[in-house]
């Protein structure tokens, strides 16, 4: 099960939604990238095995509709998702937000390992996390 760890109640708070709407699959679709966990390493997630996105996430994304809204959580994902459009850092694109805005918004990973680029990033918590919750409210 994605999402089956601490970080999924720091996304849920984000997302303003209880574990129970966050966890509902007729609102909302948790689709990992590579539909795998690699790991972590010294500073963050190791990198993602793409060959398991190109055989299945396609697949799967259009077996779900209309998306209105897509929330892409890391920079792995950020490559993927927002291609030539992203920044070169993950500060960069997070920060560009609103650029991606309202198919697509980009944000950092919500584990314990965020917690260091939260406090040097205290925009992201000001304008990024309310906008989260307003968006899927309007949803």
């Amino acid at each position: 099960m994605p999402w089956d760890d601490p970080s999924e109640e720091r996304l849920g708070d984000w997302m303003d939604r209880s574990l129970d709407e966050f966890f509902d699959v007729s609102k909302v679709a948790l689709v990992p990238r590579e539909f795998c966990c690699p790991g972590t390493g010294e500073s963050g997630g190791l990198p993602s095995r793409s060959e398991y996105a190109q055989l299945w996430l396609e697949q799967l994304l259009s077996q779900l509709g209309a998306v209105r809204w897509t929330l892409v959580i890391c920079q792995y994902a950020h490559e993927h998702r927002l291609g030539k459009h992203r920044k070169s850092s993950l500060t960069g694109i997070v920060h560009a937000w609103r650029e991606f805005t309202p198919a697509n918004s980009p944000s950092p990973h919500p584990s314990s390992i965020t917690n260091r680029w939260l406090a040097k990033n205290p925009w992201f918590t000001k304008e990024v996390i309310p906008y989260l919750g307003i968006r899927l409210k309007k949803l």
